[in-house]
C-alpha cells in the first residue's frame, strides 16, 4: 500500500515521479515527492507554478518525520520538461531543492517496418506478420493507441480494421509497436507494403 511505502521511505527530500529515464506518456500526469516535515512544498514545471489545489495526497509519518505529496493533473509539454520541487521553512527560506528533466512522448516522426518471413510463401495458408516500430523525435516509442495506416499493392490484411472510414488498413500501437498479418499468397509474387503514422512513413518489399 502507499501508506506502507511511505513508512519505509528515508527522510531526505526526494523527487519520486516522474521517474528518471522513463518517458512521460500523457499531457497531464502525476508528480510525487517527499520533504522533511515542517517544510512548505512548491512545485513548478518549466517555470510555471503548479497550484496546491492539485495536491491529491498528503501523507505524513511520525516515525521518519517526512511528508509525501502527490500532485495530479500536472501539465507537461511535448519534449523535455524541467520539474522543480522546493521546500520552504516558516520564514520562506528554501531548505530543500530538487530538479529533474522529464521527457514527454511526442508525435510520430520515424517508422521502421520488419517481418519475420523471408518472403511470401505461395501456399494460400501462410500469413506473414509485419512489425511496425514507431518513435517520436527523441527516439521514444510513441504513446499506446497511435494510429498506423498500412497499404499493400497486392493482397490485403487479416484482422480488424480499427478505423474503417480511413483509407487503407488501420491498426494501433502498443509499447510503440503495431503489427498486422498479410493475407496469404496463392502465387509467387512481391508485395510492396507501406505504412504511415502521422508524418512518419515507410515501406517494405516482401
Amino acid at each position: 500500500s502507499l501508506e506502507a511505502r511511505v513508512r519505509e521511505m528515508t527522510p531526505e527530500p526526494e523527487l519520486l515521479a516522474p521517474v528518471e529515464g522513463r518517458p512521460l506518456l500523457r499531457e497531464r500526469d502525476a508528480v510525487e515527492f517527499k520533504l522533511t516535515s515542517g517544510l512548505v512544498p512548491s512545485l513548478s514545471v518549466n517555470g510555471e507554478q503548479v497550484s496546491d489545489a492539485q495536491i491529491a495526497v498528503r501523507m505524513e509519518t511520525s516515525e521518519t518525520h517526512i511528508v509525501f505529496f502527490r500532485y495530479l493533473g500536472v501539465p507537461f509539454r511535448e519534449g523535455r520538461n524541467a520539474v522543480v520541487v522546493e521546500g520552504r521553512d516558516a520564514e520562506g527560506d528554501v531548505k530543500a531543492w530538487r530538479e529533474r528533466m522529464g521527457e514527454r512522448v511526442g508525435p510520430p516522426v520515424s517508422l521502421a517496418m520488419t517481418t519475420d518471413e523471408a518472403g511470401l510463401t505461395a501456399d494460400g495458408k501462410t500469413s506473414p506478420k509485419l512489425r511496425i516500430d514507431v518513435k517520436d523525435a527523441l527516439g521514444y516509442p510513441v504513446a499506446d493507441g497511435t494510429l498506423v495506416t498500412v497499404q499493400s499493392d497486392a493482397g490485403g490484411f487479416i484482422g480488424a480494421d480499427v478505423s474503417q472510414q480511413e483509407e487503407g488498413f488501420q491498426t494501433v500501437t502498443q509499447d510503440g509497436i503495431a503489427s498486422v498479418h498479410l493475407s496469404p499468397a496463392t502465387k509467387i509474387e512481391k508485395r510492396e507494403v507501406t505504412a504511415r503514422a502521422g508524418l512518419a512513413g515507410g515501406s517494405l518489399s516482401i
